[in-house]
């Protein structure tokens, strides 16, 4: 099956590429260590543990990795984020909106290659790839390959949440699913009431691994976002993904 480059309008809202490490260093003398790669790149430090998002009424569904802001790197031209773990760890996630993969692939590479450069990491253990796409007052129950029997659930119920967990190349894929999660007060771009928004969230983790490549780190990277994409593009029907304006 031939795969979309991308959907219009985009509707993934968080795209977090986390990368668990080993170092002799604790997490806090590590980031004094990159901090003059990423500055050199365009990022900046943010001293403040406020998230730097200027959407700040966007009820955006995001990592719980996320609500931690210490530790974290800015660079607003590029679109991205970087943070630094306690738990020995460092992730990317975009600013605002996604721009596919292609150029932020390119983005998280460069990085990599930067900080792999400084010699301050011993090796890398294990990947987490998480997409988190919304979809604004759509009830998403009929547009998802998932059988359910009507005697156990309304049709169109007002809220619904499910958990789907498997193993499929070396990977676990865990996917969760939201139905109508209610946003009062919530306004899109257009001014236009959001009553509600339907979740996919896909979270692909590759462990099991002791590298120091960069190269391979980064093979393994993409290897995570072909099956996160294969996984959503083979979760929702053919007549949704037609509504999502595909692009190929």
């Amino acid at each position: 099956m031939k795969f979309p480059v991308k959907i219009e309008p985009e509707r993934i809202k968080d795209a977090i590429v986390q990368v668990f490490f080993t170092s002799e260093l604790p997490v806090d003398l590590v980031v004094g260590y990159v901090h003059p790669i990423l500055q050199k790149l365009g990022y900046v430090f943010i001293e403040s543990k406020l998230h730097p998002s200027s959407n700040s009424n966007s009820n955006k569904i995001v990592a719980d990795q996320n609500k931690d802001f210490s530790n974290l790197f800015v660079n607003k031209s590029d679109n991205i984020k970087i943070q630094f773990h306690k738990f020995n760890a460092f992730s990317f996630n975009v600013l605002q909106d996604y721009f596919g993969w292609p150029a932020y692939q390119r983005k998280i590479e460069t990085v990599i290659n930067e900080l792999s450069s400084l010699k301050v990491f011993t090796s890398f253990s294990r990947v987490g790839f998480r997409y988190i796409s919304e979809f604004e007052n759509i009830s998403i129950l009929n547009k998802v390959k998932i059988s359910l029997d009507p005697s156990f659930i309304l049709d169109d119920p007002d809220f619904f949440t499910s958990n789907i967990r498997f193993d499929e190349n070396g990977c676990g894929v865990n996917l969760k699913l939201i139905s109508k999660l209610p946003t009062p007060g919530r306004v899109n771009n257009n001014d236009e009431d959001v009553n509600y928004i339907s979740i996919i969230d896909i979270d692909v983790i590759k462990s099991d691994f002791n590298i120091l490549k960069s190269s391979e780190l980064i093979q393994i990277i993409d290897t995570c976002h072909t099956l996160e994409n294969k996984t959503f593009f083979n979760f929702i029907t053919p007549d949704f993904l037609k509504e999502l304006n595909p692009k190929y």
